[in-house]
């Protein structure tokens, strides 16, 4: 019998089926799988095409009409989703499953609480030393109430409301208000700049909102692929397409009705304003390089917490109508699947032409921008002389000084743990300085003798990440690398009043994964370089007060903390350098004569933050 070709190729696909592994019972069958219409296909073409696009647009940079655009092509839904994962859940997440990227960054930034890290655990830590150095302190607040010259002072901001943020990527529009404005470095003093609202604010504001409003309008344009679709399709395709355009068609007018579209360009006192202090800030271990401080900016308005809700909705809108439209597709006939490509089709050209004539949320506006001040204390807004000086600039200067403060103990290699003591208050800090009488050294009141103990009361520690950042705003003091070790202490002695001391101050204790002090050998001396880490459950504190007449007193605390009773020790130069050498305390410091550097250096950081609390 010959086999014709129809016959042979019904026998190959018999035996295709037919098949089975040894070892498996002859009727076992595996199971089929039908994707129908191209769905492997149509789920590349989502993936791919479009999606840096709609990714830019959902994040807000056309402003709210973006969103409408953003969701009516289903090509770049996968971008879409990712986008609004990251812009809405917490940034820990964010690092955690590896969405972060440059757009995202350039939406909102990459930020972190400055207040809450002093009680991060050592996990959330090193997570934050993982994003990289900070390019920029902001402190941010709401107005609590309108200035006579509201358009060229600088507003009250209500304390209740100010946060600290360290940042480690700028958002897009606070980046190019930065461009704007003068940079110094070292020794010159920090640079200090105005923003400038618009007159006109209320006409800008409203020509933008029209715009935005027509652009909205435009793309009902959508509703054409839903009568179509209704009309020609199976299943319900139609309504399942629509529903992220129909969600955003619903949010973009909210947001513009709660003025949260655009960067508001005039003066509003419920929005939140922003203190920017941008540049190579310093750290424990770095100096500093060149700096800017612009007070009184608009925040972004894409990190107020309308945007976050509307990208989470959207995002599980976008998961759930994408699962769908796969399945009802492969249900669909031919035509309709088709139909629904090319409606994709067109609404990405459309979406691609709008990002391209829209303008970007993401710059400045012209009529607005940045007025240079001079340099901090060369400036008006805190000058010594009450009637040139503005209080509530100064405010806010020191505000951006203490949140400089909090960041460079977030990075100091002793850890936060260590910190805990130290004065992080502006108010507290100008109560110091104000109501404590400041002496060079230790007033005796009576002679003192080599080996005397005296009864001492802490009450303040004015620690070296706040005299470094003083230092670094003036530009001509000593730098953070020098002051690692200085410290100013408010003490009382016996029933005397307080005063403001400078000192010298160093963290011992054993390096991590040393055993313990095994007291009967002898001891090799160690003199650990500054920048070392510590175990918290094995430090102590040691002080060195100079006093009149060559001596010194020394103090010490059981562990990390410092403030309350203490007893003082009174010693000679030559016991300090004696004990000093000894090795045992595992610090950098040999003689007195380092002490006295250290304390000298003390002294010159108390100059620049008496000069910028104008004390």
């Amino acid at each position: 019998m010959v086999s014709t070709p129809g016959s042979l190729s019904s026998t190959i696909d018999s035996s295709k089926t037919t098949s089975v592994p040894p070892g498996l019972p002859p009727d076992f069958a595996f199971p089929s799988f039908s994707l129908g219409n191209g769905l492997v296909e149509i789920s590349a073409l989502t993936t791919l095409i479009g999606s840096k696009n709609a990714e830019s647009l959902i994040l807000g940079s056309r402003g709210a009409a973006g969103l409408v655009w953003a969701m009516m092509s289903s090509f770049g839904a996968l971008s879409v989703i990712k986008a609004c994962l990251a812009a809405s859940i917490p940034e820990t997440l964010v690092e955690a499953f590896g969405l972060r990227n440059a757009a995202t960054d350039g939406a909102v930034g990459s930020s972190k609480d400055l207040k809450k890290g002093l009680k991060a655990t050592p996990g959330q830590i090193k997570a934050r030393r993982e994003l990289g150095v900070a390019t920029a302190i902001m402190c941010t607040g709401k107005q609590r109430h309108s200035s006579d010259d509201e358009l060229n002072a600088v507003p009250q901001i209500d304390e209740s409301t100010v946060k600290w943020l360290d940042t480690y990527a700028p958002d897009n529009y606070t980046g190019r208000l930065l461009q704007s404005c003068p940079f110094t470095s070292p020794p010159q003093a920090l640079a200090l700049s105005l923003y400038a609202f618009d007159i006109h604010a209320a006409e800008i504001n409203t020509a933008k909102s029209f715009q935005d409003y027509i652009s909205i309008l435009l793309s009902a344009v959508k509703l054409i692929e839903v009568y179509i679709l209704w009309r020609c399709g199976d299943t319900p395709i139609f309504w399942v397409t629509a529903l992220p355009w129909v969600f955003s068609f619903v949010a973009a007018p909210i947001l513009h009705l709660v003025h949260l579209s655009h960067p508001r360009i005039g003066r509003d006192p419920s929005r939140t304003q922003v203190d920017i202090l941008a540049g190579s800030l310093p750290t424990p271990q770095v100096p500093g390089g060149q700096r800017t401080l612009l007070l009184g900016a608009p925040q972004n308005v894409r990190r107020h917490g309308a945007w976050r809700v509307i990208w989470a909705f959207s995002a599980l809108i976008c998961v759930a109508t994408l699962i769908s439209t796969y399945i009802l597709l492969s249900r669909e006939a031919q035509n309709t699947v088709y139909l629904w490509i090319g409606f994709q089709i067109l609404w990405l050209i459309l979406r691609t032409t709008f990002y391209h004539l829209a303008e970007s949320a993401d710059n400045p506006d012209r009529r607005t921008g940045v007025r240079p001040l001079g340099t901090v204390g060369k400036s008006p807004f805190i000058a010594k002389a009450s009637h040139m000086s503005s209080p509530q600039a100064a405010s806010r200067i020191k505000n951006c000084l203490l949140a400089l403060s909090r960041h460079q103990v977030l990075a100091h290699p002793r850890g936060p743990h260590c910190y805990t003591e130290d004065v992080h208050s502006p108010g507290a800090v100008t109560d110091i300085l104000c109501r404590t009488e400041y002496q060079s050294c230790f007033p005796p009141t009576q002679h003192m003798v080599d080996g005397e103990v005296l009864e001492v009361t802490i009450t303040a520690l004015l620690g070296d990440t706040l005299l470094s950042s003083a230092s670094w705003f003036l530009g001509n003091g000593p730098t953070s690398v020098e002051l690692y070790d200085s410290c100013l202490v408010e003490l009382v002695h016996g029933q005397g009043t307080s005063f403001l001391v400078p000192c010298a101050r160093v963290l011992s204790g054993p390096p991590k994964g040393s055993g313990p002090k095994d007291f009967e050998m002898s001891i090799i001396p160690n003199f650990a370089p500054r920048g070392g880490s510590n175990s918290p459950a094995n430090i102590t504190w040691w002080y060195w007060i100079p006093c009149p007449d060559g001596r010194w007193l020394q103090l010490r605390s059981e562990g990390p903390s410092f403030l309350g009773k203490r007893r003082a020790t009174v010693l000679s130069e030559a016991e300090v350098t004696r004990r000093l050498q000894v090795g045992d305390l595992y610090v950098s410091l040999t003689s007195v004569g380092d002490v006295e550097d250290v304390v000298a250096k003390s002294r010159a950081a108390h100059e620049c933050l008496r000069q910028l609390f104008m004390v």
